[in-house]
């Protein structure tokens, strides 16, 4: 596609050295939504393995239907939440699939899905799993999280492997990006362009109704 549009045969280290620019162009970007993430009532959180090199690290997501970041950690749990910036001091509600290590973040409350015992879950964490009757802003399903990992699943099936953790860290940043942006109905072509030119699109303050 680029080739068509550029006119102009694209190798992949030209691919490479575009993708390393994109991403490095992309702190201000992922500091603010990390910011606005930490002052949403309620986020959803999911992380799924893929493979770095010969080793398994986890893509981390915490999102909104509008706000999608991609953290790539060598670690699932706790030290992962901590390193990745808005849980710490989180107090509203943590959508996810029942992942021990959020409970860590006691301040928080929680709405788990995806029980794996739905019985045992329910009788020991009934506030936690029937939080959404109570507040009407709680999904009902873990799909905003889900939905933001699936390239990461569409990737690993593809290429089998990220050859470097500078990659996956690269491709983590730009996917968030061009998925938030998605996310606004902001035109892809647009926020690629004003990241090379004026920096990176930032997304609009949410309107509260």
């Amino acid at each position: 596609m680029l080739g068509d549009v550029l006119a102009a045969p694209v190798s992949a280290g030209w691919l490479c050295n575009l993708q390393a620019e994109a991403a490095g162009k992309l702190a201000p970007f992922l500091a603010e939504i990390k910011g606005r993430l930490a002052a949403e009532p309620v986020i959803c959180a999911d992380e799924t393995g893929t493979r770095v090199g010969n080793a398994k690290q986890w893509v981390h997501t915490v999102a909104t239907g509008l706000l999608t970041p991609l953290v790539v950690h060598p670690k699932r749990k706790v030290e992962a939440m901590r390193d990745i910036g808005i849980f710490e001091h989180y107090t509203g509600t943590i959508v996810h699939d029942g992942l021990a290590a959020y409970d860590t973040y006691s301040t928080a409350g929680h709405a788990q899905r995806k029980a794996f015992n739905l019985a045992t879950r329910i009788r020991n964490n009934q506030d936690q799993v029937l939080r959404l009757l109570g507040d009407t802003r709680i999904p009902f399903t873990n799909d905003d999280a889900e939905r933001s990992l699936r390239m990461v699943k569409i990737h690993d099936k593809i290429s089998g492997t990220f050859q470097s953790a500078e990659g996956a860290a690269r491709f983590a940043a730009v996917r968030s990006y061009l998925q938030t942006a998605d996310a606004h109905g902001h035109n892809l072509l647009d926020a690629c362009r004003q990241l090379f030119t004026t920096g990176p699109w930032i997304p609009p303050p949410a309107v509260i109704t």
